[in-house]
């Protein structure tokens, strides 16, 4: 949606995407925080120190900076989300720090370049979605 550099010289990163009904983002941290909008659906957000919370269409949240973090799509319906950054030019936008969830980090900087529409309904690296249990979610 956008990807420019601002007049500090900080990069101004909005992009769009979706994440299907029982899908979720693999544990990760933003090195320099942000928020998402939920446009239609809804997200349940689960935040290193502070109780889950679910956010419905019409909404936004923020997402602290160094501080881990994974989002769920408990619902039923597809969300859609817009995620917004501020950050240095060469810094990366997300960072998965969870286990198996490598291929799960490229396909996530794919989708926050542009190069691709992030909506699947595996829970986990394509390769190891039928084998491979994904941790439980929330505390």
């Amino acid at each position: 949606m956008l990807d420019t550099v601002d007049s500090q010289g900080n990069r101004l990163f909005v992009s769009r995407g979706t994440r299907m009904p029982g899908t979720r983002v693999g544990i990760h941290v933003h090195e320099y925080g942000g928020h998402t909008c939920v446009i239609s659906g809804e997200i349940t957000d689960f935040v290193e120190g502070q109780e889950s919370s679910t956010f419905p269409a019409g909404t936004c949240y923020y997402m602290p900076p160094n501080t881990l973090m994974t989002a769920a799509n408990l619902g039923t319906e597809t969300a859609v989300l817009i995620d917004n950054f501020t950050l240095p030019i060469d810094a990366p936008v997300i960072t998965i720090l969870e286990p198996g969830w490598d291929e799960a980090t490229g396909i996530l900087n794919k989708w926050y370049s542009g190069e691709a529409q992030l909506s699947t309904d595996c829970q986990g690296p394509k390769e190891s979605c039928a084998t491979t249990p994904r941790p439980a979610l929330g505390k």
